[in-house]
């Protein structure tokens, strides 16, 4: 629960920074600059401390790349099998993809 609550906070801190960004880019206003510096990266950073007990992007992005390319093969091959293969992407998957290996 401690490290959601970090997590919570060093959140707020990185929308407060937007703001500022918002306030920089429209207005002009870059005394702000380093208030955005410090809410949206130095901030954040300070209250998790490095430490982040969930997926990096890289393993995610890998991940979601992989279960993506699956499910492109299985909704080909259904294609391929036509219409008259009246079945669902799972029966596919469990059962015929198997037989092809």
């Amino acid at each position: 629960m401690d490290d959601l609550n970090k997590m919570a906070n060093a959140t707020e801190m990185m929308s407060v920074g937007d703001l500022c960004n918002i306030q920089i880019r429209q207005n002009q206003n870059w005394n702000l600059l380093p208030n955005y510096g410090i809410l949206s990266s130095v901030a954040p950073t300070q209250i998790i401390k490095g430490r982040c007990n969930y997926p990096g992007f890289p393993q995610w992005l890998g991940k979601n790349s992989s279960a993506n390319k699956s499910k492109r093969l299985i909704r080909e091959l259904k294609q391929k099998m036509g219409d008259a293969l009246n079945t669902n992407k799972y029966a596919i998957q469990h059962e015929a993809a198997p037989m092809i290996l």
